[in-house]
């Protein structure tokens, strides 16, 4: 499919909430924001560089600023695109997911939060896990004020809801296929609602103050001959918190303070960490494990 520059702007008005760009996104915008004459970006006039790359004639001049017949030149150049359209599973992005993946398999391939951001870019969860990785607290677990360039922070928080599902709602299969209960999570019409965004909100926020307040910054770290290491664990950190999430308080928060060495030095909860982490069971005893140490010697 080719379309002219008078229906590309026609796809922004009208399809915008119904479609997504899955590659080429960048060039597209510029070529529009070039055209209107405004740089999303920061909200300036849009002028081309003044680059040897550019010829002469055009160098630091607005569209605005091109002659008639250089306006209508770059209206009607030809625009190739192809348009998905998932026709089964109804009500998921699952095609777009792979279809996405395999696109960007050259150059810097893109890791799976990088592609879910593109993908599911106009849902709200996607919104929440942006803000969500701003917090001070969470900043301070995950080691870095600097957010990581591949999402990998973002995928964490993400890890948190999808595996606390998981743990209350066990899936018949032995393993899961983490890939999946994330991309299952973002596109489920539920965890859109305004009423389940504002519980993922505060249930992130206050199991994570929770988590810090009783452990500190290495909370979600394993240990070293040297003491603790100086890694985030993914598999540390679902267990901790997903356990926090529901044994939150004071007294437990202060067994979970007082045994944390003794779990990390436990050989079946390294095990539980290290081998097998997708496994259905696995995922719910390590969880388990450390609800049992908060619930040591507290009585009923």
């Amino acid at each position: 499919m080719f379309m002219h520059y008078e229906v590309l702007e026609n796809l922004f008005c009208n399809w915008l909430e119904r479609l997504l760009i899955v590659d080429g996104f960048q060039r597209i915008i510029t070529v529009n924001d070039y055209v209107k004459g405004i740089f999303n970006v920061d909200g300036k006039v849009f002028r081309l560089t003044d680059s040897d790359k550019i010829n002469r004639r055009w160098r630091g001049k607005s569209f605005n600023e091109l002659s008639d017949v250089e306006q209508r030149r770059i209206k009607n150049t030809t625009i190739h695109a192809i348009i998905f359209s998932q026709k089964k599973p109804l009500g998921n992005n699952t095609g777009m997911y792979q279809i996405f993946e395999r696109i960007n398999t050259s150059g810097r391939t893109l890791f799976p939060q990088e592609i879910r951001n593109s993908v599911y870019q106009n849902k709200e969860i996607n919104k929440l896990l942006i803000e969500l990785n701003n917090y001070k607290t969470w900043r301070l677990l995950f080691g870095s004020k600097k957010f990581d360039s591949r999402m990998r922070d973002i995928e964490f928080i993400l890890r948190f809801f999808a595996l606390r599902d998981v743990y209350l709602n066990p899936p018949p299969t032995t393993m899961i296929s983490l890939k999946k209960c994330l991309n299952d999570f973002m596109g489920e019409d539920i965890n859109n609602t305004p009423e389940r965004l504002s519980f993922l909100r505060e249930l992130f926020k206050t199991s994570i103050d929770c988590v810090f307040s009783s452990l500190g910054s290495s909370a979600f770290h394993n240990l070293s001959h040297q003491g603790f290491s100086t890694k985030f664990n993914p598999t540390i950190f679902d267990s901790i918190v997903i356990a926090v999430s529901f044994e939150n308080d004071s007294e437990k928060l202060s067994n979970l303070k007082s045994h944390h060495l003794d779990l990390l030095e436990n050989q079946d909860y390294q095990d539980l960490i290290k081998i097998r982490t997708t496994n259905t069971l696995n995922i719910i005893s390590r969880i388990d494990m450390v609800k049992k140490y908060m619930n040591e010697n507290i009585e009923d």
